[in-house]
């Protein structure tokens, strides 16, 4: 009778590996608000992610959040979540942005954060 593969061997029956949280900066996610304005104050690499990511500090309230840096961005630039203004960085609606216009982080479910065309 053959031997176990080793592959067989190494996985017999124990836990699967997790990664540590302290890699991961924070959750990456969009404001639940419909309206938001901020600008950018860091873009930084994440342990975790392969793309770069911005903080935006809000100009409301001064909040930070974290969202994935689109080509382009640069320090002191404002964002916006809004339905009308198109500029690199920005968060629009699929529906509202041109043919043609390159995009990134697109969400399959309103709210989900981005699933699609991340890196």
């Amino acid at each position: 009778m053959g031997k176990k593969l080793i592959c067989q061997r190494r996985g017999r029956g124990t836990s699967k590996f997790r990664v540590p949280e302290r890699s991961c900066l924070a959750e990456i996610k969009y404001p639940y608000e419909r309206k938001f304005e901020g600008v950018v104050t860091e873009i930084v690499r994440d342990a975790i992610h392969t793309a770069p990511i911005m903080k935006v500090r809000s100009k409301d309230n001064g909040k930070t959040i974290l969202l994935l840096a689109a080509e382009g961005v640069q320090v002191g630039q404002t964002i916006k979540i809004t339905e009308d203004e198109i500029a690199v960085g920005n968060v629009l609606p699929i529906g509202k942005i041109p043919e043609g216009y390159p995009i990134y982080n697109v969400e399959l479910n309103p709210g989900d954060g981005g699933k699609l065309v991340r890196a």
